[in-house]
């Protein structure tokens, strides 16, 4: 049975168009080549669009493209542990999910890219 299309994604209106097509990029990748490395996913989608700071809006890491920053950069956690920890209803254990993503994760996607 063949990968069914990523889903579309909407952004939210404070992301700027090449942070938007970055977005929707690899999740089209991972969707149709989901044996990639994540961080080659991201590496090729940021080609060419390194020129500048991206603006991506407020990213949760439970979205399907902070999902992918999570597997990248997070060397703690695997990703189905961030999915099943966001479902446990403590909002302490998701207080501390979300300073790690505003931390540690999402700081150094940024900074391994250079798109600060």
């Amino acid at each position: 049975m063949p990968n069914k299309p990523a889903a579309p994604v909407v952004p939210s209106r404070d992301v700027d168009p090449v942070a938007a097509a970055v977005i929707d990029d690899a999740l089209k990748v991972r969707a149709s080549h989901p044996a990639v490395p994540t961080i080659d996913i991201l590496d090729l989608v940021l080609q060419g669009r390194r020129t500048r700071p991206l603006n991506f809006g407020a990213v949760s890491p439970v979205s399907p493209f902070g999902l992918l920053v999570v597997e990248a950069f997070d060397r703690g956690m695997p990703v189905s542990d961030w999915i099943g920890f966001y479902r446990y209803p403590d909002p302490r254990v998701i207080a501390a999910l979300d300073d790690i993503w505003r931390k540690e994760v999402w700081p150094a996607f940024t900074t391994h890219f250079g798109i600060a």
